[in-house]
């Protein structure tokens, strides 16, 4: 599946054996339906508990498309997709239950994730469904205040670590998960000042560490939510604040990538949720303006509803939205209304015609034969169903106070202030290099092709556009055993990703040494470490993971030799053209060569290649100066909660603590039961000791990978600046010889000149003789003087 050479798997085109990467996948994608059941009774127990799963989820969601308003047109064109080619196929009846629609009460049937350590070893929670490290809960349930079905309330055993991890950047969820981890309400954030007794929950999301951190307003555009960068530990005693606080917060930007049919997809139902948000916006202030007239009407001195202030009375609004399209055509105004009775009648006589189809599946090219059309509405049905979930998300809480904060792509990262970057999004490097070449697109069945079809073609239709994005890690670590994070995945289910940072931690866990997570910090070192390796990863070659650092480096070379064939041209020409004017033929050719070296076009498009180049590697440097920020105060303060444990805070774990020595002489000198006490004191001191060294070099092991990362990333900018330089030279040397051309030009142009001049001179004089000889009646004196 994948972009590399690789054995042949799972919904290859090609026969793989025994080769089976994800029996999920396996099941549902490779085998024919008589073929299922078998291969279902040799696997695994969680294996199969996997597939029943899915297969209950796939049945409940097919259920629910075929009653809903918005989806049953999906299914209902499959279906006569269907009929065409096999008319005899017995009907899907409808189910009797039908499930429970998608909503914010159910979390839109979202799950969270649980891993548990016991005594630094794995462990799994035989109240929950699943096995270490996949166990899982519903968002719902992991939210709700009920002390027996939530993990969050229950408290965390002695030498427990507790790991929950919340899919998306959801403030909202953030918030109440807060609250049930301290069993207590939900903090308000309604008012300026703050509460005269404030809780826990309030205290460890209080606006300096929570919402004040939030860059981007309500009249912003979306792709400007995010947190800032930065950690912090956090004291949630309302009282007293603590010398060495075990709470900790983190918000760190990363790097991770999406397909562009994803991306386009939900950068339009965010576009028409924005739209609908402004329309509702500006018909709440018309009639909120309206009942203030109202109430006013027949008073001498109207005031506000508050009745503090006389009112303001709003004018008409005559201005024209500029975020409504204007229809100019009459084609327009026709498929807009064609379009509005299509989706308000789902059901109608009009909404099953073939227009109605075009309508509703703009800029898609459907097929004509019946076996094209099954596939491509099952393509579409199947692509409903997976992105239906995160779609209802994004309607509930884009606009929710406190807001989801959506992926952005790595233009929207930087570029925020744009209200847009869709062209920018699709000139990106990795998106030029995963798309198929414009230059070489034709007909598939094209005149030169002899039977099997272009070879070109064949390649093209295997690529996957895709396009970098720039997701935020939020992560907690609460009273010193349990951690919290909070980041998106990739659109859609995309089962299975192994790109998934929550599933690269879960693999990274999974095979873990004895003993490797002895706090919950080593735990977060990893999360860290598989969040800032995105793209590094040199041994991941089997997934749909674009290989950012190959297609910069293959970019950077390919303007490179470009830019190197330039310079030989424009040698070449400037020899050729000094060699014909050395020469005594004729110049008119060298006025055609130096046309070529006066010509600047090829050369700026390479430069604003290079520039592109640069703009991007410039974006993702300043992303890892972020991490690496980030980490640094990460480091220091788990430095600062670990310097007890250790012999000093200047000089981490060089002797022991003089308070030791003491101890240890004293447990010497007194009897056997105090000794004993005291040695088992020493074997905890010990343990606690050797726990901070490996988790202290663990993570200076990580800081010194973010450098290396760093590092890849400024030798691929100083090879674009190389170029960049290069290429403003030859710039320079084409502008040197135009002002050299042109000189030459002007010469030639004088002594063209002065040679009109003499000619014209001479054929003057010439004109005054022969006219004073024709006007005198003999001859003229200079002639009779011959």
């Amino acid at each position: 599946m994948g972009d590399h050479d690789t054995s042949p798997t799972c919904l290859s085109s090609y026969e793989h054996g025994d080769f089976v990467r994800d029996t999920l996948l396996h099941y549902f994608g490779c085998l024919k339906s008589a073929e299922r059941e078998e291969y279902l009774m040799t696997l695994q127990p969680h294996e199969k508990e996997r597939i029943e799963a899915e297969k209950t989820r796939i049945h409940e969601q097919r259920a629910y498309f075929e009653v809903d308003g918005g989806t049953r047109k999906l299914v209902e064109r499959f279906v006569r997709s269907i009929n065409k080619r096999i008319p005899r196929l017995k009907h899907r009846e409808t189910p009797d239950v039908i499930p429970a629609k998608p909503t914010r009460e159910n979390a839109f049937g979202l799950n969270a994730y649980m891993v548990f350590f016991k005594n630094s070893e794995p462990f799994t929670d035989p109240d929950y469904s699943g096995h270490f490290p996949d166990q899982r809960i519903a968002v719902k349930d992991i939210l709700q205040d009920d002390k027996e079905r939530n993990p969050l309330m229950k408290g965390c055993g002695e030498n427990e670590i507790r790991y929950y991890h919340l899919p998306g950047n959801n403030m909202d969820w953030i918030e109440e998960a807060m609250a049930r981890y301290y069993n207590e309400p939900r903090p308000g954030y309604d008012g300026s000042r703050r509460p005269q007794t404030p809780r826990k929950p309030y205290m460890l999301l209080r606006p300096e560490f929570w919402r004040g951190q939030q860059h981007g307003g309500r009249h912003d555009a979306i792709h400007a939510r995010h947190m800032r960068p930065r950690c912090d530990i956090i004291s949630t005693d309302p009282e007293n604040l603590e010398d060495s606080p075990k709470n900790l917060v983190l918000f760190m930007p990363y790097l991770h990538w999406e397909t562009d049919r994803q991306r386009t997809k939900f950068d339009e139902t965010m576009r028409n949720i924005s739209e609908s948000h402004a329309r509702d916006e500006r018909e709440g202030n018309i009639n909120r303006a309206r009942k203030l007239r109202a109430h006013s009407d027949g008073r001498a001195n109207p005031v506000n509803l508050n009745g503090v202030l006389p009112e303001v009375r709003l004018p008409p609004v005559t201005h024209l939205d500029r975020s409504i399209k204007v229809i100019k055509t009459t084609t327009e105004v026709f498929q807009a209304v064609m379009q509005q009775q299509v989706e308000a009648n789902p059901q109608s006589k009009f909404s099953n015609t073939k227009l109605a189809e075009v309508l509703t599946n703009k800029g898609l090219v459907a097929p004509k034969n019946t076996l094209g059309k099954i596939l491509y509405r099952a393509a579409l049905l199947s692509e409903a169903m997976d992105n239906h979930q995160e779609q209802e998300l994004l309607k509930a809480y884009l606009y929710h106070s406190p807001p989801f904060h959506p992926r952005r792509t790595l233009d929207q990262s930087y570029y925020w202030t744009l209200k847009t970057t869709k062209k920018r999004d699709r000139d990106q490097v990795v998106y030029r290099g995963t798309a198929p070449k414009r230059d070489f697109m034709h007909d598939y069945q094209h005149k030169d092709c002899k039977g099997s079809g272009c070879l070109q073609c064949r390649q093209d239709i295997r690529k996957v556009p895709r396009l970098i994005m720039v997701d935020q890690l939020w992560l907690w670590i609460l009273d010193g055993n349990t951690v919290i994070t909070s980041f998106p995945k990739r659109y859609g289910r995309n089962k299975p990703d192994p790109s998934a940072v929550h599933k690269s931690i879960r693999m990274r866990l999974a095979v873990c040494r004895k003993g490797e997570i002895g706090s919950a910090y080593d735990l977060a070192l990893i999360i860290l470490d598989q969040c800032s390796r995105v793209f590094f990863d040199r041994t991941k070659t089997a997934d749909r993971q674009p290989r950012m650092m190959d297609l910069f480096a293959s970019a950077i070379g390919d303007v490179t030799n470009r830019q190197t064939i330039a310079y030989d041209h424009f040698w070449d020409t400037a020899q050729q053209v000094s060699n014909i004017y050395k020469s005594k033929d004729p110049v008119d050719d060298a006025e055609d060569k130096a046309k070529s070296l006066l010509d600047i076009n090829p050369e700026g498009k390479l430069l604003r290649e290079t520039k592109d180049i640069l703009d991007e590697l410039h974006i993702m440097i300043n992303i890892k100066n972020k991490q690496h920020r980030v980490y640094k105060q990460f480091r220091k303060h788990i430095e600062h909660i670990f310097a007890p444990h250790l012999s000093s805070a200047k000089e981490l774990g060089t002797a022991r603590p003089k308070e030791v020595t003491e101890n240890d002489e004293s447990a010497e000198e007194s009897g056997s039961i105090r000794s004993g006490v005291h040695r088992v004191n020493s074997i905890a001191r010990d343990t606690q000791e050797k726990s901070a060294r490996w988790t202290l070099g663990f993570a200076n092991e990580l800081a010194a990978d973010l450098d290396d990362r760093l590092t890849d990333l400024n030798n691929l900018r100083e090879s674009a600046e190389h170029t960049e330089q290069a290429l403003n030279g030859l710039l320079g040397l084409k502008q040197q010889q135009a002002s050299v051309v042109q000189a030459r030009k002007s010469v030639q142009q004088t002594e063209e000149t002065l040679r009109q001049g003499r000619s014209i001179m001479l054929f003057t004089i010439i004109t005054i003789i022969f006219v004073r000889c024709q006007t005198t009646d003999g001859p003229s004196p200079i002639l009779t003087s011959f």
